[in-house]
This record gives C-alpha cells, structure tokens and sequence, in this order.
C-alpha cells in the first residue's frame, strides 16, 4: 500500500513490534525476526540512527547476514521497505564498515508511503 498514513504495528496494548538492532564498531552483521504470525504488516520502515551509513537486508532468512552489497542507507535516513513475509516471519539484518557503532531501527507497519 502506498500514500497511506504510516501506521506501526503493536505487538500489544502498551509494546510495539518493531526491533532495534546495535551494530558493532566493526564490520560484524547482526540479526534478529519480526515476527507478523498475530500482526500483518506489509511494510517495513528501516531507520539508521547510527551517525555513519549502514547496510540493510530484510528477507525471508531466519538469521540473515547484512553484507556492503545490501541496502545501504545513510546516518539519520529512513527507508520503507516492502516486507517479504507479511504474515509470516522476516529476518531482519544490520552492518555498517566504520569504527562507531549504534541503532538500526526495523519498524512493521501498514501504509506509507514509499
């Protein structure tokens, strides 16, 4: 869906579904899931909080590894990405080439725009 308000998915009343990865001041990909088995979500917003760029990957993986020939993103950008498993279980994976580390954020989400 596009030109859609954004709308983050809940895990429950007072949680949110999203997760945050902490990138290592190396060159070590980290991972985790989304789970949307309960929470459809067709989106997924990518938000570096890191002060350097970042590479991405969300896919159908269960731990994927993030490597410089995925999406990169810049320090402080924000992309939305289309979730490759909405009702199912989507790895998510973050890695960035520099010596500072910091947050990756993934957020599940309907709507948006792209």
């Amino acid at each position: 869906m596009t030109g859609l308000p954004l709308a983050p998915i809940q895990a429950s009343a007072t949680v949110g579904a999203g997760v945050t990865l902490t990138t290592a001041a190396d060159t070590t990909s980290v991972n985790s899931t989304i789970s949307g088995a309960t929470h459809w979500a067709n989106n997924i917003r990518v938000t570096n909080g890191n002060s350097v760029l970042v590479f991405v990957r969300v896919s159908t993986e269960a731990a994927p590894t993030a490597a410089v020939t995925d999406i990169p993103l810049a320090a402080g950008a924000s992309i939305l990405l289309q979730n490759p498993a909405p009702g199912g279980v989507t790895g998510v994976a973050a890695v960035n080439v520099s010596a500072t580390g910091g947050k990756v954020y993934f957020t599940p989400c309907e709507g948006g725009t792209t």
